[in-house]
């Protein structure tokens, strides 16, 4: 944990390439470093974002973002919409060259597909999904993105009864993770 303080105090806001100096607090704020419903959570994700001296649209966003994760954690999920929301008004307005920029952008339009689709909320679903899966085609990133939303897409379709439409995706899906490299592993645990 305190590795992880001493890189979320690193914070050089002059620099342009967002990511590169500034602290990930989606990263900082992964299971891997708490406990899912711990109440200490929410004192560890404020303490990261309050040590940092410029609250720059990257770190905000990485907030955003957090609070989405930690209110799913915390069966939250109304919570979970509103703090996406907020976090892809601002991504929305960044350079999306940038690869840091890029995977919060994944990552928010695939945390929301994901909340729409438990609440049902499937046109909305939807759009947020291909909203990722048009910036995944774009930057050709099929094998780190377009697997899980394919998977996703297919859900949604799987769901409507839409069986040879979410049938396609699945199929795509299935062929990104065993045709991409240094996927074996990830193809066997989709396989079981």
């Amino acid at each position: 944990a305190f590795c992880c303080l001493l890189a979320a105090c690193r914070n050089h806001a002059g620099d342009n390439d967002p990511g590169k100096d500034e602290p990930d607090l989606t990263a900082l704020t992964t299971r891997r470093f708490m406990l899912d419903k711990n109440p200490g959570e929410l004192h560890y994700l404020d303490s990261l974002y309050k040590a940092q001296k410029h609250k720059t649209p990257y770190i905000q966003a990485g907030w955003y973002l957090s609070l989405a994760n930690y209110s799913i954690n915390n069966s939250q999920a109304g919570k979970a919409v509103a703090y996406v929301d907020s976090a892809i008004a601002i991504i929305d307005k960044q350079d999306l060259s940038s690869a840091a920029w890029k995977n919060y952008y994944f990552s928010a339009h695939v945390l929301k597909g994901n909340r729409l689709f438990a609440k049902g909320d499937y046109a909305q679903a939807m759009d947020n999904f291909f909203k990722a899966k048009e910036m995944a085609d774009k930057t050709e990133n099929t094998c780190n993105i377009n697997d899980a939303i394919n998977n996703y897409i297919g859900l949604v379709l799987y769901k409507q009864k839409k069986y040879e439409d979410a049938k396609t995706y699945f199929k795509a899906a299935y062929m990104l993770i065993v045709t991409c490299p240094g996927s074996k592993y990830k193809a066997l645990q989709e396989q079981q």
